[in-house]
């Protein structure tokens, strides 16, 4: 089955948090959950939640739709949280958005069809929700390589997810990021392009001087505010937000997917896969990409690897395998020195994690 997991990120979300100098009377804890979200098949519309709590080593599996009494019924694209406690479902197939709580999985409406386009990937601010979109038209060469060319963004509130405005981009539009200044950055054909949130229009799009084709996936990294864009068969470029000033280049193994993923602690990784001229799995590798010196250093080596995350609560590696597709992933947790500690199982196709901390009685 063809690949359609898209970026591989994490989110923690804390919403509450307080400390007690009750000692044993406080009749509060803290609980943290792993959320993993099950991309599906995509022709057979089973996208699913599953949660893990790592400290008692459980896995409840098909969340969604015990907690809804109705199923997903779609195939999951991608996912992203905000701390006020929403999270967000991108679907395909059909197309859709749906709000949920983070606190106990509740689907906050059955979908949001107004702007969603064949959608690829997404991304929040505290004001905006981004939705990078490939649209439906598309045109096929002698080698049967598709190329949609009506992609676009649509941007919502965050808030109330009300539709505020689309705006077109250009061809086999991927993913997206969105900056600490309201802008927001799309990769397609034609490079990276700058969009400001406030007035709904394009500054600016980045070409890299090198690295040749189109970019895969972008992610912005917070702390040291820098965007890092995914180049397949090339490497990693690292930008300046709202300028495109390169900053770095990382020449290394980075394949068709161009997976990216930032930690809490803000260290880049991604995941490569190698397949035979049968396309059965050659390798499969997790990497952390040092930003300092440019080393992709392998982390852990599996069968086919779907997802990846380091928890923020223990700082251990999470990893989904997705056994070809073809049965329920596999979920490692391994500790800083790439031990196993801990094997669970999850939905169809395992590829993204969000983490979730509450204080409850």
């Amino acid at each position: 089955m063809k690949r359609f997991f898209i970026v591989l990120a994490v989110m923690a979300v804390a919403f509450s948090a307080c400390s007690s100098d009750n000692g044993n009377d406080d009749p509060f804890r803290t609980v943290e959950y792993t959320y993993i979200f099950n991309q599906g098949n995509y022709t057979e519309q089973n996208g699913e939640i599953s949660v893990y709590e790592e400290d008692a080593h459980t896995t409840i599996n098909r969340v969604f739709s015990q907690v809804n009494g109705y199923e997903l019924a779609s195939t999951i694209m991608d996912v992203t949280a905000i701390k006020t406690g929403l999270g967000y479902l991108l679907c395909a197939n059909p197309d859709k958005l749906v709000p949920v709580a983070m606190i106990g999985l509740g689907a906050l409406s059955q979908g949001i069809t107004n702007g969603i386009d064949n959608p690829r990937s997404m991304a929040a601010s505290m004001q905006s929700l981004c939705v990078a979109n490939a649209g439906k038209d598309y045109t096929v060469d002698e080698y049967y390589n598709y190329t949609y060319t009506n992609g676009s963004l649509s941007v919502y509130d965050v808030q109330t997810t009300e539709f505020i405005s689309n705006v077109h981009i250009g061809n086999n539009v991927q993913g997206v990021a969105v900056d600490n200044e309201q802008k927001a950055y799309v990769t397609h054909d034609g490079g990276v392009t700058m969009v400001d949130l406030y007035g709904m229009k394009i500054i600016d799009t980045y070409k890299d001087e090198v690295y040749t084709g189109a970019p895969k996936q972008i992610i912005y990294l917070p702390q040291n505010n820098r965007l890092a864009i995914s180049y397949p068969y090339q490497g990693i470029v690292l930008v300046e937000p709202g300028t495109f000033r390169c900053l770095n280049r990382f020449n290394g193994p980075v394949d068709y997917d161009g997976i990216l993923y930032v930690s809490n602690d803000n260290e880049l990784y991604t995941i490569s896969t190698e397949y035979n001229s049968d396309y059965t799995v050659k390798s499969s590798k997790v990497y952390d990409v040092s930003q300092r010196t440019g080393d992709y250093t392998v982390i852990y080596s599996g069968h086919h690897i779907s997802g990846f995350a380091v928890s923020p609560f223990t700082g251990h590696f999470i990893v989904a395998e997705s056994n070809d597709f073809t049965t329920n992933s596999s979920i490692l947790v391994l500790d800083e020195s790439g031990e196993t500690i801990d094997t669970q199982a999850a939905g169809i196709g395992a590829f993204k994690f969000l983490f979730c901390s509450y204080i409850t009685q």
